[in-house]
Protein backbone atom coordinates (compact mmCIF):
# COMPACT_ATOMS: atom_id res chain seq x y z
CA UNK A 1 0.00 0.00 0.00
CA UNK A 2 1.31 3.87 -1.10
CA UNK A 3 0.35 6.87 0.82
CA UNK A 4 -0.04 9.45 -1.99
CA UNK A 5 -0.45 13.17 -1.46
CA UNK A 6 -2.38 14.99 -4.12
CA UNK A 7 -2.55 18.79 -4.41
CA UNK A 8 -5.91 19.84 -5.78
CA UNK A 9 -7.43 16.77 -4.74
CA UNK A 10 -10.91 18.10 -5.40
CA UNK A 11 -10.98 19.60 -8.59
CA UNK A 12 -12.46 17.33 -11.54
CA UNK A 13 -9.09 15.67 -12.09
CA UNK A 14 -7.79 14.67 -8.02
CA UNK A 15 -11.29 13.05 -7.67
CA UNK A 16 -11.29 11.02 -9.89
CA UNK A 17 -7.43 9.99 -9.12
CA UNK A 18 -8.44 9.66 -5.22
CA UNK A 19 -11.07 7.70 -5.90
CA UNK A 20 -9.02 5.35 -8.13
CA UNK A 21 -6.52 5.43 -5.78
CA UNK A 22 -8.62 4.78 -2.62
CA UNK A 23 -10.24 1.78 -4.79
CA UNK A 24 -6.66 0.08 -5.34
CA UNK A 25 -6.07 -0.25 -1.88
CA UNK A 26 -3.88 2.62 -0.97
CA UNK A 27 -4.24 5.75 1.07
CA UNK A 28 -4.41 9.06 0.08
CA UNK A 29 -4.03 12.69 1.54
CA UNK A 30 -5.83 15.72 -0.48
CA UNK A 31 -4.20 18.91 -0.01
CA UNK A 32 -6.64 21.61 -0.67
CA UNK A 33 -7.57 25.40 0.59
CA UNK A 34 -10.97 24.42 0.90
CA UNK A 35 -12.81 21.90 3.09
CA UNK A 36 -15.04 19.40 1.04
CA UNK A 37 -15.03 18.10 -2.29
CA UNK A 38 -12.08 14.93 -2.38
CA UNK A 39 -13.39 11.55 -2.85
CA UNK A 40 -14.55 9.29 -0.04
CA UNK A 41 -12.30 7.59 1.15
CA UNK A 42 -9.62 10.65 0.89
CA UNK A 43 -8.24 12.04 3.90
CA UNK A 44 -8.06 16.45 3.45
CA UNK A 45 -5.60 18.51 4.73
CA UNK A 46 -7.02 22.11 4.74
CA UNK A 47 -3.74 24.73 4.03
CA UNK A 48 -5.02 28.30 3.40
CA UNK A 49 -1.40 29.92 2.12
CA UNK A 50 -1.67 31.59 -0.69
CA UNK A 51 -0.97 29.23 -3.67
CA UNK A 52 0.21 26.97 -0.90
CA UNK A 53 3.00 29.69 0.24
CA UNK A 54 4.85 28.35 3.12
CA UNK A 55 3.38 24.61 2.93
CA UNK A 56 6.74 23.85 4.29
CA UNK A 57 6.38 25.13 7.47
CA UNK A 58 2.81 23.93 8.03
CA UNK A 59 3.29 20.09 7.03
CA UNK A 60 1.99 17.63 9.47
CA UNK A 61 4.36 16.10 11.37
CA UNK A 62 2.68 13.12 11.00
CA UNK A 63 2.53 13.22 7.23
CA UNK A 64 5.01 11.13 5.20
CA UNK A 65 3.26 10.17 2.28
CA UNK A 66 5.48 8.36 -0.67
CA UNK A 67 4.95 10.07 -3.56
CA UNK A 68 3.21 13.41 -4.53
CA UNK A 69 1.19 14.39 -7.33
CA UNK A 70 0.27 18.16 -8.28
CA UNK A 71 -2.95 18.66 -9.53
CA UNK A 72 -3.61 21.68 -8.30
CA UNK A 73 -4.35 24.94 -10.80
CA UNK A 74 -6.10 27.95 -11.41
CA UNK A 75 -8.55 26.92 -13.72
CA UNK A 76 -12.23 28.78 -14.89
CA UNK A 77 -10.51 32.08 -13.74
CA UNK A 78 -12.00 34.32 -16.76
CA UNK A 79 -10.70 37.51 -17.26
CA UNK A 80 -8.38 37.30 -14.37
CA UNK A 81 -5.88 40.22 -14.58
CA UNK A 82 -3.23 39.13 -12.14
CA UNK A 83 0.29 39.05 -13.44
CA UNK A 84 1.61 35.71 -14.67
CA UNK A 85 3.95 33.79 -12.39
Amino acid sequence: MTHVLVSGANGFVGRALGRALVDSGHTATGLVRHPGGCADGVDEWVYGGRDFAGVADGWPQALKPDCVVHLAARVHVMHDDAADR
